[in-house]
């Protein structure tokens, strides 16, 4: 398992990080609920309050009683509390709430809900109902002023809820035990999805170890019997008689064939296995395509004023391996050549675009249809040739194509629709220096 994150080191931390990405937004979406909780509550709070402090103060007997430090006293305690209590429960406030009873000397004492903080200079705390509290008492912004009848020293009470935390968290626990068994289905799906991950890793190594396994089996045999072929025409027996001779020429041919698809299997899992190119030099991409056009010429004769070039980049070189880049547009021209529709008509451009050299390589062939171009560079695949049935072919060209031209840090695209043609147009990164 250790080595396995190891291998796939990117893939854990972009799952990590979404992962706590993901976990970070159910705590600022909690987070911000529980804010508009005590918002809520706070809004509620005060307007419940002020308008119970309104509607008190219009009683002026209860307000002229309020004489000295011990009526102002019984007053809160017996009035205000059942008052509050009855408010409170009909608007669902809980009424574990403490209540003080001040005298201030300020002067203007207009109903602002809430009111400034305590000023220690002009308010004085004169009784609270539980001592516990005081400093809270004094920081609470909830608070009724202007009892009382005397003007130069009117009383205030001030209201403190200590257990206002927990009354909200109570009232959003659906919703934090929704989040919690939210965030656990995400852990779950996590671990899952690592796992499949994982095993699907798994398969396609044993895949590509079998690959490579049969690829390699299947060239000792083939040596085998290419030797042997050989051997077999200089004989005279066989020399001498023009079908003998015919036969033994069919095996080489296909012979030949066998081994050149063992070495595309092969080339291609290295490709695959190894992301760079490998011993990488100066490659001139025009003389490499040359090449390879001269030496398909020589196996398809008629192909010799089939291909149309116009090399007309200003900077050919890359930095590469050339075995694979002839690899690459033998691929590429193989295809176009199998793919024919009528006589085949191939056109290769090269041109330089910023840092990069494009090739485009277009064909007359019959084309591909959306679902095709999709899959086109999937090792294995091979499109639907409707009433083509003599093309061969294991579907591991073009898969092979992309994995060199990904190990070049370049890219390739392609353009093509049914009965149209096909344009293959490869970005290489060319370097400047080509007298290396």
């Amino acid at each position: 398992m250790r080595s396995w994150f190891k291998r796939n080191y990117l893939l854990t931390v972009y799952v990590i990080i979404g992962f706590l990405a993901l976990c970070w937004m159910q705590y600022s979406l909690t987070s911000g609920a529980i804010k508009g909780k005590e918002k809520d509550f706070n809004d509620k709070l005060f307007a419940v309050t002020l308008l119970y402090a309104t509607n008190l103060r219009a009683d002026t007997a209860a307000m002229e009683s309020l004489t000295d430090t011990a009526a102002a006293i019984r007053f809160v305690q017996q009035r205000m509390k059942r008052d509050y209590d009855s408010v409170y429960r009909l608007n669902g406030i809980p009424l574990d709430y403490e209540l003080a009873l001040g005298i201030t000397r300020q002067t203007s004492l207009a109903e602002a809900i809430p009111r400034p903080a305590f000023d220690e200079t002009k308010d004085r705390i004169i009784w609270t109902s539980n001592g516990q509290h005081t400093e809270g008492m004094k920081l609470t912004r909830l608070r009724i002023t202007s009892l009382g009848k005397a003007a130069n020293h009117p009383f205030f009470v001030k209201v403190f809820f200590p257990n206002k935390a927990a009354f909200i968290l109570r009232s959003m626990m659906p919703l934090i035990a929704l989040n919690i068994i939210a965030l656990f289905g995400l852990v779950a799906c996590l671990v899952l999805s690592l796992k499949m991950i994982r095993k699907l890793s798994r398969l396609a190594r044993t895949r590509n170890d079998l690959i490579n396994n049969l690829a390699h089996e299947l060239k000792t045999p083939l040596f085998t019997i290419s030797v042997a072929s050989k051997m077999l025409i200089e004989q005279p027996a066989i020399n001498n008689d023009e079908k003998n001779v015919s036969f033994t020429k069919r095996i080489q041919e296909e012979t030949a064939r066998m081994k050149g698809m063992v070495e595309k299997i092969l080339h291609t899992a290295m490709s695959e296995a190894n992301k760079t190119a490998t011993d990488v030099q100066a490659v001139n991409i025009h003389d490499r395509i040359n090449t390879v056009v001269e030496r398909f010429a020589e196996r398809e004769p008629g192909m010799k004023n089939a291909v149309h070039l116009a090399m007309n980049a200003q900077h050919p070189v890359v930095a590469g391996n050339g075995a694979d880049m002839e690899t690459l547009f033998d691929n590429l021209i193989d295809n176009a050549y199998k793919y024919r529709n009528g006589s085949p008509e191939i056109w290769i451009d090269t041109s330089n675009e910023g840092k990069d050299l494009l090739v485009h390589v277009r064909d007359n062939g019959i084309g591909m249809d959306a679902e095709t171009r999709r899959q086109a560079f999937e090792r294995f695949f091979r499109g639907h040739t409707g009433d083509v049935h003599s093309i061969k072919g294991y579907g591991i060209g073009l898969s092979q194509v992309r994995s060199i031209v990904a190990a070049h840090k370049g890219s390739i695209s392609l353009k093509s629709s049914p009965g149209q043609g096909t344009e293959f147009i490869l970005r290489l990164p060319f370097s400047r220096d080509e007298n290396e």
